[in-house]
């Protein structure tokens, strides 16, 4: 790793890994660093929904609209097998702005703005439908004659997936990707950048671009340029509970603070996703306040019961699977933490190489990893144009490897995507559910496929099995606090 490259990216979630994929297939030779593994931070903590950009047009954000819409259909395109079409309902409300006919003109006018500039006809065509129609799963007497307006987003099958292949694309163009690499610092030298990791490893390169999730530049010469921004904990929960074939918007009234909130409420991977609550402190599962989740679940119920879902609270907090927890930027001006999310990229530069990116749209990060290689294409006459709307990432025609798949298949799988643990390989690298409970048969499998093939001693085999122990039992204990 000692060595001379173009750029170093730091932070291997979908920013860093887009940003990878960029560098790579525009002709230069990056390298990307992540101390944990490659999406095992926010990007794979999320709802998974990839936005058309149907919901900017309540604030006459028409171009956002647009890039949304063609950013989806770029994703879809280039990730097939990783991303396929969501259906959306959004109920009518007693407001003018959420009446039905409302929503006939806003969709009505979506798709003569998708048709206009060649977008993906996200909405399909479709304003508002009785729920009737919709065979929806929420079927009730309350909801039954109810209208929903319906469009059609897209959902990330397995978000770890597709952050793998954008990096595994780079890969067979030219770059490399390390993951449990932890920088330390960064300097400048002359006019090279020399970043240092925390196990004495040095990488030189022209530019350092920073996709972490980390609030602060790990480059000194930059931190006092930081203080605008603030981290913004976001929360979504997963329940074993089929509430609707379609992801459907349901608002949860609070009567005790005249409050409404809007939740989402995905189906994935034979669950539910439900989200998303924000907070300003940084919240993780290791201090996650169970006050805090007890909030959360008491939405969710106030929402589904508001559809007329039949659940009691008990037993919602019963289907209760696991809670995702990520790290978004937003900025310090304002106290609401939803509010203060950061609408467009932070883009924080030295003036020279390094570069602060911080982003929190999923459904953007191809485009604007796009938009600031082409800033650099301004200066550097070894940039090529882009061609990543339209090359099909890696892996995306092999179909995916599960807890059914060949030992040779997984052995391969160990092998071509930098397995370090068998955390890395149960959570992140098969195509799993990892919030189901994994059974002890399944852990016995995985753990000497691992163990065979990194060749771990007798010692490490016993730690990363306490590891995964330990995981599965906060699975079991989560839904049993609940209650």
């Amino acid at each position: 790793m000692n060595s001379k490259f173009d750029a170093v990216v730091i932070g291997g979630g979908i920013y860093g890994a887009a940003m990878l994929w960029e560098l790579a297939h525009r002709g230069l030779k990056p390298i990307l660093l992540e101390k944990n593994d490659f999406a095992s931070g926010t990007s794979s903590n999320s709802l998974k929904t990839i936005h058309g950009g149907i919901r900017y047009l309540q604030k006459l954000q028409f171009n956002r609209v647009l890039e949304s819409d063609r950013e989806k259909a770029i994703l879809t395109k280039i990730a097939p097998s990783s991303i396929k079409p969501l259906n959306c309902l959004l109920p009518e409300g007693s407001s003018i702005s959420k009446s039905r006919y409302s929503y006939w003109a806003g969709t009505t006018f979506f798709n003569i703005l998708s048709r206009c500039f060649k977008g993906s006809l996200s909405s399909n065509g479709s304003p508002y439908k009785r729920a009737s129609i919709l065979k929806t799963s929420i079927l009730n007497t309350k909801s039954a004659d109810k209208y929903f307006m319906s469009w059609q987003d897209a959902q990330v099958l397995n978000s770890e997936r597709l952050v793998l292949n954008f990096i595994s694309s780079a890969i067979d163009y030219g770059a490399s990707a390390y993951n449990y690499a932890d920088v330390g610092s960064v300097a400048l030298h002359g006019d090279v950048y020399e970043t240092s990791l925390k196990d004495g490893q040095t990488v030189k390169s022209d530019y350092v671009i920073d996709c972490s999730s980390s609030i602060d530049p790990l480059y000194d010469r930059m931190a006092k340029d930081s203080g605008y921004l603030k981290p913004v904990s976001a929360m979504n929960l997963i329940f074993d509970l089929s509430v609707s074939n379609s992801a459907v918007a349901l608002p949860s009234v609070n009567p005790d603070l005249n409050k409404s909130t809007m939740l989402f409420f995905s189906p994935w991977m034979n669950s539910t996703l439900a989200g998303t609550w924000y907070f300003n402190e940084k919240v993780t599962k290791a201090n996650v306040d169970k006050e805090i989740v007890d909030v959360c679940l008491l939405d969710t119920y106030r929402s589904l019961k508001g559809a007329g879902f039949s659940i009691t609270l008990t037993e919602l907090k019963r289907k209760l699977l696991d809670i995702h927890l990520g790290v978004l930027p937003g900025t310090s001006k304002l106290d609401d933490p939803e509010k203060s999310l950061i609408e467009y990229p932070s883009v924080q530069s030295d003036g020279v190489g390094y570069h602060k990116i911080m982003g929190n749209k999923y459904t953007t990060a191809r485009l604007n990893a796009k938009k600031f290689v082409d800033t650099l294409k301004a200066k550097d006459n070894r940039i090529k144009e882009s061609k990543s709307h339209e090359i099909q990432l890696s892996n995306e025609s092999d179909p995916p490897c599960t807890l059914s798949s060949t030992d040779q298949s997984i052995r391969e799988l160990i092998k071509m995507s930098q397995v370090k643990t068998v955390s890395d390989l149960l959570y992140r690298r098969l195509n799993e559910n990892p919030h189901r409970a994994f059974n002890e048969k399944e852990i016995k499998r995985i753990l000497e496929l691992v163990a065979t093939e990194l060749g771990l001693n007798d010692e490490e085999v016993a730690q990363q099995l306490a590891e995964v122990e330990l995981t599965e039992s906060s699975k079991r204990s989560l839904s049993i606090e609940a209650r």
